[in-house]
């Protein structure tokens, strides 16, 4: 029996959860799933459910997912064995049930109502009949603002959610997955104009998660913006319930997180007014979340008292900024809000209810992605309104214009002197969690549930499981057996962490920010170069994403875990297209992430986000990357060398084979393994077939013309000069085609690549001459070092070896090394507002790439590494 150990990435704080997980698997390991088994630490079975996400090459499983459920006394870890075993009957299994107008879903601990029309996503959720919520619908406002006669007049105006569809995404017996999509349509039901008559205003959708035998759901939803920025501008996004109340107002509960507790309040708070330890300890009680049960006789004076006190009908919470929230309530509409408190970081917890129970929400990275927070109305009726705001309407319009009116290409690094600046078609996916109630739960056990932030259980294996499935291209393990290696390790995890302090002390958090890096340093003025063109928000640019995530798999660190998923969620919806012109294209680098004029294929591509899904099957995520699986077709509405072949007769399209012949093919390996269509196989083996026949197309400043339609390339021009086919991820997306595809003709190729770019002179004329290309003055540094390491294992050349380590810890090639080792300066300055920590000279670009570089380089040539 093969047996291997999987570990929370951190342990839940609750009980009773379903759990989505992923199983690497070594080539020919697995051929079939239903030999999955998962075990408990005392051997016991754990029902699961189970299906494959990606295949090797020779049809053996790569990757599986899996649902489990947990209920009390979660094990610490869980063993995946291989062995042939009867299956265990599932003793609760989710039912689904769909007709024409609903879906119906029942858990076995709750039952769901799902609408495939009309205004309503969940008509209703019950707990034995006991309906817990209902009217689960999105909330939209905008604010139009005119100026005429000198009068500024502000016009707000609800949208009203429609649902197009819903359907069955994944069912089985453990897990089961719906979709729901829709748009929205204005209030006055008046026709749409331009763009919104097909589309209707802001399309979402959502995915809702269910396991069996839980009383949870998972909520993943995204919207996409379809509208004009100088126009429609978003007041209030959000998602709200409707909540029945049957008990006595000083039965009935608000909970918010904070920064460590709970406020707790209900909306006829006791009092004590007598000083009688007998009622200060029911308003304690009521304080914890227990009912209160008053004895007519003996209260019925202090039941006056507590009658003549205020009733407060709403509250509300609001993250105006990732430091500061208020909590707020009032009496009525009519009256005036009162401040509660204040604090720093609310964790981002609701929860609403009576003494028949009630609901709990989590909307995960509630303070990173501010604004955001959450909204009780008419708690003093029958039927309470719990409002998730996602963009709350307390505060200023979401405002997505550009930050000017035109480019500045020469001075700020803007990349082509096309205004291409718009939001259309990019989006924002936010998760949260429902956790429903049949009975009145304590302060203390919703605290553990405020304390999870949203965040989805997660089991994961060691890196050794990582490295040794080579499931990833370049992973490798920290090692530390010698000085040599010690001091490259001790580098990679100053740069890391560097960058993960960055983002707290620098603030970078934002509901359309968060999860992204800056680009560039200003030394001057001892900030990031927020405001200068190509130089502020990284996007994908030389691929951050990358390096995060095989920073993670090589450590199993919780807090790289969530950069790198907060990278992936950011970069795969706000710089990415899903509707308009640029459909699948990405945003290059911009002071606004949809700046640049420079709309790529690279900034989308697939490879950057199959880390995430592979480690958490995540639907979205494997929705984005199927959409870009022939974004080569794209290209013929958007040459991306269109700024330098301006006048060409033929009306050719021209790419180049780093950033978009790569590309290309990068997205198709992801299509092939995870559905084994052999269409997107024989697409790169045509690629492959030309680069053998043409291997100067690896020379960067190589220009071809490309005919998608018939997966055709033709050599144009070679020029030389540049890094373009190392730098985005390239090195690492050439070596795992040509492993996957046994290739080694292709393989050597690569390794001959790797040779002349480097000052060792042995071959590398003659390949340049056998290829029909000058020496363009090719030399070693951080963008070809990746594959300059794989040249030289290949060719076994010592003194190659040696000069890649010496360009490593060259100090004049990298000057920020030497602060970036040190954990940078300190300064506090007059010229600054605040004390900062920085790195002279430093940029994500090269931070990335000499880490991606460097992990590559310990995997093919680390055993030789020299003292220096």
């Amino acid at each position: 029996m093969q047996k291997v150990k999987l570990k929370w990435l951190e342990k839940p704080r609750i009980d009773n959860i379903g759990v989505t997980f992923c199983i690497p698997w070594k080539k020919g390991q697995l051929n079939n799933i239903k030999n999955i088994v998962l075990r408990s630490e005392d051997g016991s079975i754990i029902p699961a459910q189970s299906w494959v996400l990606s295949y090797w090459g020779d049809g053996s499983v790569k990757v599986s997912g899996h649902a489990a459920f947990f209920g009390t006394n979660l094990p610490d870890e869980v063993f995946a064995c291989i062995e042939e075993v009867a299956a265990k009957k599932f003793e609760e299994m989710i039912r689904v049930f769909e007709d024409k107008t609903h879906i119906n879903i029942t858990t076995g601990k709750l039952e769901c109502k799902l609408c495939k029309t009309g205004s309503k996503i969940i008509e209703y959720i019950k707990i034995k009949e006991k309906v817990i919520c209902s009217n689960l619908a999105q909330v939209i406002k905008t604010e139009k603002i005119s100026n005429l006669m000198g009068y500024k007049t502000k016009v707000e105006e609800e949208y009203i959610p429609e649902i197009l569809g819903a359907k069955i995404e994944s069912c089985g017996p453990l897990r089961s997955v719906i979709k729901v999509w829709g748009r929205h349509l204005r209030n006055t039901k008046m026709t749409f104009d331009g763009s919104l008559l097909k589309q209707g205003w802001l399309p979402f959708e959502l995915r809702l998660y269910f396991y069996a035998n839980s009383d949870k759901i998972k909520i993943v939803h995204t919207f996409i913006y379809n509208g004009n920025p100088h126009q429609d501008f978003i007041k209030g996004l959000g998602l709200k319930f409707n909540l029945p109340l049957h008990s006595p107002l000083y039965n009935r509960f608000v909970r918010f997180g904070g920064d460590s507790g709970l406020f707790c309040e209900s909306p006829k708070n006791l009092i004590d007014v007598y000083r009688k330890e007998r009622y200060k300890t029911m308003f304690q009680n009521q304080v914890n979340g227990q009912p209160i049960n008053f004895d007519i006789d003996e209260d019925h004076h202090y039941i006056r008292e507590i009658n003549n006190t205020p009733e407060w009908d709403e509250f509300i919470l609001f993250q105006d900024s990732s430091e500061h929230y208020v909590i707020k309530k009032r009496t009525s509409y009519q009256c005036n809000f009162i401040k509660a408190t204040e604090g720093k970081r609310a964790m981002g917890f609701a929860y609403v209810g009576d003494e028949n129970g009630g609901l709990g929400v989590a909307l995960k990275d509630f303070w990173q992605k501010y604004p955001s927070g959450f909204e009780v109305k008419a708690l003093t009726s029958s039927e309470a309104i719990l409002t998730i705001w996602l963009w709350p309407p307390y505060g200023e319009v979401m405002d997505l214009r550009h930050y000017d009116f035109g480019t500045y290409t020469s001075s700020s690094y803007e990349g082509f002197d096309e205004y291409r600046s718009t939001p259309y078609g990019i989006a924002n996916t936010n998760e949260l969690w429902l956790y429903c109630f049949d009975y009145p739960p304590t302060s203390e056990q919703l605290l553990e549930y405020a304390k999870m932030q949203g965040f989805s259980p997660l089991l994961v294996y060691s890196p050794e499981r990582y490295k040794e499935t080579e499931i990833f291209e370049g992973l490798n393990l920290p090692d530390n057996s010698n000085s040599k290696k010690e001091k490259i390790e001790r580098i990679l995890t100053a740069i890391v962490d560097f960058y993960l302090k960055e983002v707290e002390r620098r603030k970078w958090y934002g509901f359309w920010d968060y999860g992204d890096f800056m680009h560039s340093y200003d030394t001057v003025r001892h900030m990031w170069k927020y405001d200068i063109g190509g130089y502020a928000w990284q996007n994908t640019e030389l691929v951050p994403n990358i390096w995060l995530w095989l920073m993670f798999l090589r450590t199993g660190r919780f807090d790289i875990f969530k950069m790198a998923e907060a990278m992936t969620r950011h970069t795969s919806e706000v710089d990415m297209y899903h509707l308009g012109e640029y459909k699948g294209l990405g945003s290059r680098h911009n002071v606004v992430h949809w700046g640049c004029g420079c709309k790529e294929v690279r900034i989308s591509m697939a490879y950057l986000h199959r880390y995430y899904y592979y480690l958490t099957a995540d639907e979205r995520i494997g929705q984005l990357m199927d959409d870009v699986k022939d974004i080569d077709k794209q290209i013929m509405h958007m040459d991306p060398m269109r700024a330098y072949f301006t006048n060409d007769p033929e009306n050719r399209v021209h790419i180049r084979v780093g950033p978009d012949i790569m590309t290309f093919c990068a997205n198709w390996l992801v299509r092939w393994e995870r559905y084994q269509e052999d269409i997107y196989k024989q697409k790169i083996i045509k690629i492959l077939d030309f680069l053998k026949k043409n291997p100067a197309a690896f020379i960067s400043g190589g220009i071809f013309d490309y005919d998608p339609e018939n997966n055709q390339v033709k050599p144009i021009e070679y020029t030389g000069g540049s890094n373009f086919v190392f730098c985005f991820g390239n090195t690492l997306v050439w070596l795992e085609i040509a492993k996957n595809f046994e290739d080694k003709e292709f393989e050597e190729l690569c390794a001959q690549q790797g040779l002349f770019y480097t000052e060792f002179k042995e071959n590398k004329n003659e390949i340049l001459k056998s290829w029909g290309v000058p020496n363009f003055g090719f030399k070693l540094n951080i963008f070809n070092i990746g594959m300059a390491a794989f040249a030289a294992m290949k060719k076994n050349i010592p003194e190659l070896k040696k000069e890649i380590w010496q360009m490593f810890l060259d100090y004049n090639k990298n000057p920020w090394l030497k602060f970036i080792c040190n954990g940078g300066i300190n300064l506090q300055l007059s010229t600054i507002p605040v004390p900062v920590v920085e790195v002279p000279f430093i940029s994500t670009n090269i931070a990335s790439q000499w880490s991606i570089n460097a992990l590559l380089a310990l995997e093919f040539i680390g055993d030789e590494l020299q003292e220096l």
